[in-house]
């Protein structure tokens, strides 16, 4: 039987609808024609921390830029030199804050669901590490290290095999064991 060729594109931006509209990943797959394999091929880039994280980013970004458009706003209404110019100016700026305050009721709205999903994660993570049988009471992970220390992170030094290694501190640092693949239950 010969492969099945799909538009990535297309297929992915029809999975992801129907994943935001609370369907699974075997329902998806029915409703496209294809495997649950290639679904989650399609869309779970798109579920990730990672990719969560980085969306929360943009919109950050986005409402950096919109706070600077504001800011440049009222810098030019402080340099206007006549009224009528400085009125047609305001119902302009009254537009622009309107249609700005909009859009950051959006973003909020797409903020709150991508940090509800963040939160979930934490929760499992949290779940994750205080029944690990790698984490001990000290706070950090016996299972994992780094051969450098990272910056902003905390970390102790240990030895291993006679090199010094760094474990993580996963108290502080729990999003580490939401997708941990050596979790172990403690017994």
């Amino acid at each position: 039987m010969p492969r099945k060729i799909y538009d990535d594109e297309k297929l992915r931006a029809k999975a992801l609808e129907l994943r935001k509209k609370g369907y699974s990943y075997r329902e998806i797959a029915r409703e496209l024609g294809c495997s649950v394999y290639k679904v989650h091929e399609l869309i779970s880039p798109y579920e990730s921390v990672q990719s969560r994280l980085k969306q929360a980013a943009e919109l950050d970004e986005r409402l950096n830029k919109i706070a600077a458009s504001i800011n440049e706003l009222f810098a030019k209404l402080e340099n206007l030199k006549s009224v009528k110019n400085l009125s047609d100016r305001l119902l302009k700026l009254e537009g622009t804050v309107e249609s700005l305050r909009k859009n950051v009721e959006k973003l909020n709205a797409r903020l709150s669901s991508v940090l509800d999903a963040i939160n979930l994660i934490e929760l499992n993570a949290e779940w994750k590490r205080d029944n690990c049988r790698y984490y001990r009471g000290d706070g950090y992970c016996y299972n994992w290290y780094w051969v450098k220390k990272v910056n902003k992170w905390k970390m102790k030094e240990d030895v291993v095999d006679g090199k010094t290694v760094y474990r993580l501190n996963v108290k502080e640092h729990v999003m580490h064991c939401a997708n941990c693949p050596f979790f172990e239950r403690r017994m």
